[in-house]
């Protein structure tokens, strides 16, 4: 068994960009109304939000790189065994990004007035969804900030699971009303996906942490390479090297580059496990032994 890292660079490429089949039940009924642009905005803004989500997930060492769009937004999926602290900061990641892309256009009308009418939208939706996604119910995020920080996070999974529940039908309920007047076919399609999503939660729903085994790629050569480090460094930095072509061995050396030990893959990873990815090797009990 051996360990992956992240590459450095976080992009779309590194990304796995599917649609759920209801979204296309749900960019159906835009399209007929004429709504394609709106569409358009509302996906690339999700995908913006969720990208917020991966780029602070992988700083704190987590890999998310499945990106699904769904007709409420999109939803970014990864593993499971995640840091209370670290769940808090990626889950407000995501409405951070979309305010700032809210406050970014609105600057833009100050330097660039005849914009407002091409742009306006796109402010609209960012805010839309960062404050959707912060409604305490899950799966959104202001449910997942409340299970990072909830003292029993199954107990608050099962509440905030009733609460996702309790919203589906209230916009189930928007949408029956909406029938006599001018009906909003949206909010039927959400309120069904939204269920949907409150009711598959486990207490397991998190992230992927990169520390986590898989077999390397053994339909190319592997290498195997010596990398010379100083104990001095964090976890994360030494993870960063990690490929699926490659078998590192890691030579440890003291702040003066005496050497002093060799480190495996797998022992990097069990400090993975069980310290922060901040953590400096020298600073882990296990070192010494190994």
């Amino acid at each position: 068994m051996c360990y992956k890292a992240l590459e450095r660079r976080i992009d779309l490429v590194m990304f796995r960009l599917s649609f759920h089949p209801a979204f296309f039940v749900y960019a159906l009924v835009l399209t007929l109304q004429g709504k394609y642009i709106e569409l358009t905005a509302t996906v690339f803004a999700a995908v913006l939000h969720e990208i917020g989500h991966a780029t602070i997930a992988y700083n704190r060492g987590y890999s998310l790189n499945k990106i699904v769009i769904m007709p409420y937004g999109a939803v970014l999926y990864g593993g499971e065994k995640i840091a209370r602290s670290d769940a808090v900061q990626i889950a407000v990641a995501g409405p951070i990004v979309s305010l700032m892309l809210a406050a970014l256009t609105t600057a833009l009308w100050w330097l660039f007035p005849a914009t407002y009418p091409y742009t306006e939208m796109f402010r609209n939706i960012n805010i839309g969804i960062a404050l959707f996604n912060l409604i305490p119910v899950y799966p959104l995020d202001g449910g997942r900030i409340i299970m990072a920080l909830a003292k029993k996070p199954i107990t608050a999974l099962k509440y905030l699971r009733i609460a996702g529940e309790a919203l589906a039908f209230l916009m189930l309920a928007g949408f029956i009303a909406t029938a006599f007047f001018k009906i909003n076919y949206s909010l039927g399609i959400m309120s069904v996906m939204v269920y949907l999503s409150a009711t598959s939660g486990t207490e397991k729903e998190s992230y992927r942490h990169i520390a986590l085994p898989y077999m390397k790629d053994r339909s190319h050569p592997i290498h195997e390479v010596a990398v010379i480090v100083s104990h001095d460094l964090r976890l994360i930095e030494l993870l960063k090297l990690i490929k699926s072509n490659k078998i590192i061995k890691f030579k440890l050396t003291d702040e003066n580059g005496i050497y002093l030990k060799d480190m495996s893959e797998d022992m990097l990873a069990a400090l993975c496990i069980a310290h922060p990815l901040n953590t400096k090797i020298k600073d882990c009990p296990e070192y010494r032994n190994f």
